[in-house]
């Protein structure tokens, strides 16, 4: 049976896949699928509490001063660039993981928030912000009344 175009790519796309497993990032940076920066997304944690919300940003080698924070209804923006290491002449690169660039990344926030009650911090490479919740979603203790028969 004589072999199709779609079997021809899974040969190709088969053996790439063995190049790179055999190889890692020297066969990468020899297919030339590498690019010199990669986008920079930086990791988030959202933890909801009962009067905030608390958004996490991993940002090491950020300048916090240079980070710009948005927040538009329930989204929240965080817009910066991460550097690049600069390679001085006489030096090799063997591996290169960082992700450098610009960077916007926009977090959806799990519950109305008040616009008014935003605050950020940096602290050891990780932004901290801090959004109060709309006070109609802040939890209330309803007292349970007892009575007597």
């Amino acid at each position: 049976m004589p072999e199709t175009p779609v079997d021809k790519l899974r040969e190709v796309v088969a053996g790439l896949i063995d190049v790179v497993a055999t190889q890692g990032g020297k066969a990468i940076d020899t297919l030339g699928l590498r690019t010199g920066t990669r986008s920079a997304i930086p990791s988030v944690d959202v933890i909801e509490t009962n009067d905030d919300v608390l958004v996490h940003v991993d940002l090491p080698g950020v300048d916090p001063k240079q980070v710009e924070i948005l927040l538009t209804g329930n989204m929240l923006t965080v817009k910066g660039q991460q550097p690049a290491v600069e390679m001085a002449a006489g030096q090799t690169v063997h591996r290169h993981e960082r992700t450098a660039g610009v960077f916007c990344r926009s977090i959806p926030l799990p519950v109305a928030v008040n616009a008014e009650q935003v605050s950020a911090e940096s602290l050891h490479g990780v932004l901290t912000i801090r959004v109060g919740k709309a006070e109609r979603l802040k939890a209330r203790q309803i007292p349970v009344e007892v009575r007597s028969v």
